[in-house]
């Protein structure tokens, strides 16, 4: 074995670090949160913004000049949108191993 990845000598947490483990998975889990409702919030507007330009909407005579670029907006903002959710989904599972890990 590679004594590299030999850690048997380390030994185990004190209760001093379990707590600044749980308090930053914690901290980690609400900033990511935070982050995801500003991309989910952004994403939606700018998705209702899009519907009022389509057909039998009230704006749909400004589609060429306006709407196709709150097209574009809504498009860029979808892999925006994606990424903060899906670290705010791998924030939550690390979370909820630190608790099963120290419970």
């Amino acid at each position: 074995m590679n004594p590299i990845f030999d850690m048997s000598d380390e030994g185990a947490l004190s209760t001093k670090d379990i707590v600044e483990v749980r308090t930053q998975a914690t901290e980690f889990l609400r900033r990511r949160s935070r982050n995801a409702l500003y991309a989910t919030v952004a994403f939606v507007l700018s998705c209702f913004t899009v519907m009022l330009f389509l057909a039998g909407f009230p704006l749909h005579s400004y589609w060429e000049s306006l709407g196709r670029f709150f097209l574009l907006l809504t498009m860029g903002l979808l892999p925006v949108f994606l990424y903060y959710v899906s670290s705010l989904w791998s924030a939550w599972a690390y979370r909820r191993d630190i608790e099963k890990e120290f419970k």
